[in-house]
């Protein structure tokens, strides 16, 4: 430890700062104290309105899953929680299934997905199984726990269409738990109807990110160097742009804030290209000062509570798998076509590590 401790500390140390987003190119912002904004508290603070989502695993093979899954939002002005006039909190159950097409290559995997709303009016609120469907190559592995997550995001936007539809009115912001990039096939439609709704409505949409692996282009954290760089610039609550980003799904702004002057923490914050180019100082600040007004509670200073409460609905918690998993299994053991010591024989294919940790620990 004491050569790993000494040895790191000459990798890291010395670093000659490039103080611009790595990867940002000509739309980079070089990140200087004169470039931040201080952020001034709002007397009347806007609603906002957080999305998240959460799932777990209730059983999993190498060729199989089931997932439950969970969409949540939160309503607040300032401190004060609202009453929403539609249900917050929507949650589902879904399969994927691998298999290998017949006639095609066999290095070629189908993945399909199937979505168990617990209601049946809930179904409008889930995304469209087909959308989910996906045909990948076989490199040697293959992506079951990165497909089987895809169900719960496009869930997320779906739910994030609906709140600004239903709940929120022009002035009001929309904040998605992390980013507002896209990254699974067809998920972009998704976000499109969610972009078009908050357009017409003018509801100011944002992505809040609680971490970040950007780096500048000398390697180094950007939240890390962007918050070293505010201290000479000496504001309490700012933000600062750090890029003009363009990406295959369109162009967002990336921002870096700080919404408490005591706040350990800083965030990034991604708003929409055309949305933020239409806003003077003025808008920007009526946007993340109304976010600061909700971000004062001592739990986690600086993060919106919003979001605090919007993590604590949608996660899905390990007493609450475990009463899962026993109702999947007992209801399986009563399915003829479902050979369960096949099932468990598969399963085990994969708990073998899981097995060692509670032996050994």
């Amino acid at each position: 430890m004491e050569s790993l401790a000494r040895e790191l500390g000459g990798q890291i140390s010395g670093v000659e700062h490039d103080d611009i987003l790595l990867g940002s190119g000509e739309h980079g912002y070089r990140i200087r104290p004169e470039g931040f904004v201080t952020i001034v508290p709002a007397d009347a603070p806007k609603r906002i309105a957080v999305v998240d989502g959460g799932n777990g695993r209730l059983e999993e093979t190498a060729s199989f899953s089931v997932m439950i899954n969970r969409t949540y939002f939160s309503l607040f002005k300032g401190k004060r929680r609202e009453r929403p006039r539609t249900r917050s909190r929507i949650e589902f159950f879904s399969t994927t299934v691998v298999s290998i097409p017949k006639g095609e290559a066999k290095d070629r995997i189908k993945y399909s997905i199937r979505l168990y709303p617990q209601k049946p009016e809930d179904a409008e609120y889930l995304p469209d199984a087909a959308d989910l469907h996906q045909n990948r190559s076989y490199p040697g592995f293959h992506e079951l726990t990165q497909v089987d997550s895809m169900a719960r995001r496009f869930a997320e936007w779906r739910m994030a269409a609906h709140v600004t539809r239903a709940e929120l009115t022009g002035g009001d912001i929309l904040i998605m738990d992390g980013s507002l990039q896209t990254g699974f096939k067809r998920e972009k439609r998704y976000a499109d109807v969610l972009y078009d709704e908050a357009v017409e409505k003018g509801v100011t949409v944002c992505g809040l990110s609680k971490t970040s692996m950007m780096l500048t282009e000398s390697g180094e954290s950007l939240l890390a160097r962007v918050e070293e760089i505010s201290k000479e610039a000496g504001h309490g609550m700012w933000y600062v742009k750090v890029a003009d980003r363009a990406s295959p799904d369109g162009r967002v702004m990336v921002l870096v804030a700080k919404f408490h002057p005591r706040s350990e923490f800083v965030f990034r914050i991604e708003m929409l290209r055309d949305q933020f180019q239409d806003m003077d100082t003025g808008k920007i600040n009526d946007i993340l000062s109304s976010i600061a007004a909700n971000a004062e509670d001592i739990s986690m200073l600086g993060y919106p509570y919003a979001a605090i409460d919007a993590d604590r609905f949608a996660q899905v918690r390990n007493n609450e798998l475990e009463m899962y998993k026993s109702m999947l299994r007992s209801e399986t053991v009563n399915v003829p076509e479902l050979d369960w010591e096949r099932i468990y024989r598969y399963r085990n294919a994969l708990a073998a590590h899981e097995r060692l940790n509670e032996v050994t620990s």
